[in-house]
């Protein structure tokens, strides 16, 4: 449920990072690279379960959540807070 929560605010985070005149492209990248590491994911995970079982999966989990609140704290300020009526 968090991993899609953060897949579908990358439209708004995208909106603010890139300029205008390269934003479709911007955005379609970075989809792109993610939807290439949700394919790679899958071979990561089954070498990681065969490697090291069901507990090796979750710390692999644990650690990709890790790097992802890193990724979206560095990004937080990208984003200015909307102003108070």
């Amino acid at each position: 449920m968090f991993v899609n929560a953060v897949q579908s605010t990358m439209y708004a985070l995208c909106a603010f990072i890139y300029p205008t005149g390269v934003r479709a492209t911007g955005t379609a990248s970075a989809l792109a690279f993610g939807r290439l590491g949700a394919i790679l994911s899958a071979f990561a995970g089954a070498a990681v379960i065969t490697a090291s079982g069901a507990v090796g999966y979750l710390w692999l989990l644990g650690g990709a959540m890790l790097l992802v609140a890193a990724g979206l704290s560095a990004v937080r300020n990208h984003i200015p807070p909307q102003a108070r009526r």
